[in-house]
């Protein structure tokens, strides 16, 4: 099978978390962070899950997972069963977190430790300063727009820039250099 990947916005949406364990709390922080509002059952319910956006759930027992996939397909709201991919109408990414910089990687569900290796390397090469370098590039944004006006303009631009080994140049001279050497550029 093959998945399409997608950033949801989760602000206010309010989801059923079912069952209970390290790997349900991780899933409630996730979506807590996310903005989204979290539900708690340790068994599901249809009238658990009404009016939800989202469901997440950590469960062995086929009966309950076959009520939560049937409901799921019915209402059409998403589901994932941790680790029973026969059961979810979506899986969870690994993912690698700097603020607003986020990167998701995924196996399609058929080797989460490999992603989650994989995120591990990346949290490597992609430090906490590019936390610092996104929010100045986006400070950055509205001159660039006002500059450039078509997409392929701005899209060349942000290239050139980012030749210019963005995350070294701010180790090295700060905030303010990295906005100077974007304002050359521009």
């Amino acid at each position: 099978m093959s998945f399409y990947p997608v950033f949801l916005d989760m602000k206010d949406r309010r989801c059923l978390l079912v069952g209970t364990g390290r790997l349900i709390e991780e899933k409630a922080q996730a979506l807590q962070e996310a903005g989204a509002v979290v539900v708690r059952v340790e068994a599901f319910t249809e009238e658990a899950a009404d009016g939800c956006w989202l469901i997440v759930a950590a469960s062995d027992d086929p009966a309950e997972m076959s009520r939560m996939k049937n409901y799921s397909e019915r209402h059409r709201v998403p589901l994932n069963v941790i680790d029973q991919p026969d059961y979810c109408t979506f899986i969870a990414p690994a993912i690698l977190r700097r603020e607003d910089l986020v990167v998701a990687i995924s196996t399609s569900g058929k080797c989460p430790a490999l992603a989650a290796r994989i995120r591990e390397e990346l949290a490597g090469r992609y430090g906490p300063e590019y936390s610092t370098l996104l929010r100045l590039l986006g400070e950055l944004r509205p001159a660039i727009k006002a500059r450039f006006s078509s997409f392929e303009e701005r899209r060349d631009f942000y290239y050139r820039l980012l030749d210019l080994d963005l995350p070294a140049r701010l180790r090295a001279s700060g905030e303010q250099g990295l906005k100077e050497t974007a304002r050359q550029l521009l």
